[in-house]
């Protein structure tokens, strides 16, 4: 999983990438919890019948049993004024019901802004150059 928020003076952006390995019998179904405040743009991925919001959770309905590798990709924006010395907690999106879980959160801005990271809980920083699959955006 990899997550890109993008911090600007009105907005901040959240792009999600999840790289799903569905073993076994395979699923119709994929759930995500997303954070409080955020607004869903665009979902993109492979036979995506229908998505839904049910108290704070992404509903994916799949058209078909999906084994294997799959990837899904969520565009997320939350309008917000910032104001001088703002400080902007960072959440991303879960996914429900899997049992492993690796990820990565990347962080930016839009020219002009300082981001300097504040408490991170359960995080170790790496440089950005060795994020996994890091493509422009």
């Amino acid at each position: 999983m990899r997550q890109h928020f993008h911090v600007s003076a009105n907005a901040l952006r959240l792009t999600s990438h999840i790289n799903y390995t569905i073993k076994k019998t395979g699923v119709f179904n994929l759930s995500l919890a997303l954070p409080e405040g955020y607004r869903v743009e665009k979902v993109h991925g492979a036979n995506i019948a229908n998505t839904n919001l049910v108290d704070g959770n992404l509903e994916i309905t799949l058209s078909q049993r999906t084994m294997g590798a799959y990837g899904l990709r969520i565009d997320l924006q939350q309008q917000q004024p910032l104001a001088d010395n703002a400080v902007v907690t960072v959440v991303g999106v879960h996914p429900l019901g899997t049992h492993k879980l690796t990820g990565y959160v990347a962080v930016g801005s839009e020219p002009g802004l300082e981001v300097t990271a504040g408490l991170a809980q359960g995080l170790t920083e790496i440089p950005a150059a060795e994020l996994p699959s890091r493509q422009p955006n």
